[in-house]
């Protein structure tokens, strides 16, 4: 499997632990602009709409919205 698709099934794991970890590592990618389109094919953009409208307490909404907001970019 892509190892960016696995990483964003975790990213919404039951496992609050692991789920904390894969978005952490995620959002830290969509920093990075060559990464992008690859992270959107592996269903990051619907993941962070999930994460902003869902009630996660883990999720930094701020960080999820530039990253959403980065990711749109390059789509």
């Amino acid at each position: 499997a892509n190892v960016l698709e696995e990483l964003v099934t975790l990213a919404d794991d039951d496992d609050s632990d692991t789920a904390y970890f894969s978005l952490s590592i995620v959002l830290r990618l969509c920093d990075q602009e060559h990464i992008r389109p690859a992270l959107g094919s592996a269903g990051m953009i619907s993941l962070l709409v999930r994460h902003m409208t869902g009630g996660r307490n883990f999720v930094n909404k701020v960080l999820t919205l530039n990253a959403l907001c980065l990711c749109t970019k390059e789509s």
